[in-house]
């Protein structure tokens, strides 16, 4: 595990009170309270926790005040005993489980009790809450007999929503979506299915992509670090207001567009609830509306937004573009997007390649024909060759979040192993490498470009653009389907590795490391942690926490475009400077004080 990582569990009602709460007793205990009230305090909670934030860096006095309001001192002592707990560190809030509240709230909330002034009885709302985010899947995991397969897709289906729930690096996040939804898609404008995206998002909503990604950026600054102290003094400021951009660039009817996107009236998004909820892990209804207009109590008019999830707001700035788009293009757009993919995972491994021992080649050939390609990428130190695929298919809500392990594994065998048709993919695309280079002879006649005579050893890599490809136990999984078509036995002195599978923002992470660290290291280090490689990437030591160059570089180009529509004023030295100290500031946090894994 990660020097600068530690597990941490979320408190629940069971160890608290000595037995598990229904799902009936917290729907009793949701129904007490005001709708309005409770998606008040959750928002509240988001804000003044800076709950979107890595754990180590959440507002911890924030945190303390919640548990000395929402408990009587015998409880609220035992949580800030977890809280300063090492191993494991102990939370009460965390992203799913207010999802889950707020979700309640709209579907059972009355015309009761007002939330926001009887805080000292919600304690039992949350722990509840976190008493119902399990399936029971890991109960008898290691009981002999239980076949391998079985027991990683049981791992796997209760782990993917909470890596889901876990805080990516944001400069990360935003600037991959701008550079796919513009650079490496317009590279691609040629092809026979490409989609503007960007293209079709302005002609439906309104909005330039770069001002939506602007006034993405502004809100979420809005909600940021100074902002959760200042609610506690003013809870008024708690609602976004159209008057909050007044001092923008951006016109009025740009500002009710946007708001119109990102946010929606609660007896909507009820009605979205009741049509699609796949369990109390799907927070998928406040992925598409972040945001929710708040609606006065006494006088029965909206009154603002309030923020339910800011990192699904920021996720917006690519998701929404993405899926405005699929409304009409649906099956070309995945095809499109998958090319976007490979075009930016490639220019992120040459570029963190570059002026190192290691070389990338993208999309290698068989010497001679052409039309065989051995995989998407190949990186070549002087003694290992790591093969990589590359998938940018996103997987359904009700696959995901149900706790139906058996609709999980077929998802994930149809997109990463093989589909309906036979088509191979990902692990299978992988094996093929493996009997195209090695099986028909020398490999040196297939890809002359390596000297694969000193190489010792062959590395598989799958990269996911979902995260359910970083979730703890999915590279196990995988491996159960690589045995059935590889057999690695076949190959002398263990030359061929068990896959690796990892998530692109794991990718983006380790690739940081590549000046002093190579792939085919972090890949060992990994096998070294967990030989079965049931543990994930983001577990594995790297070191202390580093920046992707090229992506800080390009965050700045993208910084440059997009502040000055909602701050026209600043001073843009001034400005990324100060970016610059923040996110120094918050590497050294997360090495001083280690990040935290949810779990």
């Amino acid at each position: 595990m990660s020097a600068q990582t530690l597990p941490a569990v979320y408190e629940r009602f069971e160890d608290v009170s000595g037995r598990k709460s229904s799902m009936d007793e917290l729907i009793a205990e949701v129904s007490k309270y005001e709708r309005t009230s409770v998606l008040w305090i959750c928002a509240e909670i988001m804000c003044r926790v800076q709950l979107w934030a890595r754990p180590a860096l959440h507002n911890q006095g924030n945190y303390l005040r919640y548990l000395e309001e929402f408990f009587a001192p015998p409880v609220s002592q035992q949580l800030i005993a977890g809280l300063n707990s090492v191993s494991p560190k102990r939370l009460l809030f965390h992203r799913r489980q207010i999802g889950l509240v707020a979700k309640l709230a709209l579907k059972h909330g009355s015309d009761g009790l007002d939330a926001r002034e009887h805080r000292g009885e919600l304690g039992s709302v949350f722990l509840m809450a976190n008493d119902q985010l399990d399936h029971g899947l890991l109960e008898g995991i290691s009981v002999e007999g239980v076949d391998a397969r079985e027991a990683c897709i049981r791992l796997v289906t209760e782990m993917v929503a909470v890596q889901e729930g876990a805080s990516p690096d944001i400069s990360n996040l935003f600037t991959r979506g701008h550079l796919m939804l513009t650079r490496y898609a317009q590279e691609l404008a040629a092809a026979h299915d490409f989609v503007d995206v960007a293209g079709e998002f302005e002609r439906k909503t309104g909005l330039s992509l770069v001002e939506f990604e602007a006034m993405v950026f502004a809100v979420h600054s809005r909600f940021g670090a100074g902002m959760s102290n200042q609610v506690v003094a003013n809870p008024n400021l708690l609602p976004l207001k159209r008057d909050d951009f007044a001092q923008t660039a951006v016109p009025p009817e740009k500002v009710d567009a946007f708001i119109n996107f990102v946010s929606v009236s609660p007896d909507e998004l009820k009605q979205e609830i009741i049509r699609s909820d796949n369990g109390a892990n799907d927070v998928t209804p406040f992925r598409k509306y972040p945001m929710i207009q708040h609606i006065d109590a006494q006088t029965g008019l909206a009154a603002g937004q309030l923020m339910i999830d800011n990192l699904a707001f920021l996720e917006k700035a690519q998701t929404g573009p993405y899926w405005v788009a699929n409304e009409d293009h649906g099956e070309n757009l995945r095809t499109f997007w998958g090319a976007v993919f490979e075009a930016y995972v490639s220019d992120l491994l040459r570029r963190a390649c570059d002026g190192t021992g290691t070389r990338f080649f993208h999309d290698p050939r068989q010497a001679g024909k052409p039309d065989v390609q051995i995989c998407d990428g190949l990186l070549a130190t002087e003694d290992s060759v790591v093969l990589m695929e590359y998938k940018a298919s996103m997987f359904r809500a009700d696959s995901k979040y149900r706790g139906d392990r058996t609709r999980l594994l077929k998802e994930i065998e149809k997109k990463w192993v093989r589909n309906e048709k036979g088509s191979k993919k990902g692990v299978e695309q992988l094996a093929a490498a493996v009997r195209l280079l090695f099986d028909g002879g020398s490999p040196q006649s297939v890809f002359p470009d390596v000297d694969w005579s000193k190489v010792k050893k062959v590395y598989l890599c799958l990269v996911t653009l979902d995260s359910l490809g970083e979730t703890i136990g999915m590279s196990a999984l995988l491996n159960t389907f690589l045995s059935e078509t590889l057999d690695p036995a076949h190959y002398p002195d263990d030359l061929i590795s068990p896959l690796h599978c990892m998530d692109i923002a794991s990718l983006e992470r380790a690739t940081a490391h590549f000046s002093t660290t190579t792939m085919p290291e972090i890949l060992s280090r990994w096998q070294q942690l967990s030989p079965d490689l049931t543990a994930s990437l983001s577990m594995v030591d790297l070191g202390a926490p580093q920046r992707n160059a090229w992506i800080h570089s390009e965050w700045e180009a993208i910084g440059r475009q997009i502040v000055p529509i909602v701050f026209p004023d600043a001073d843009m030295g001034q400005f990324f400077a100060g970016l610059r100290l923040s996110y120094e500031r918050m590497l050294t946090e997360l090495s001083q004080g280690r990040e935290i894994a949810n779990s």
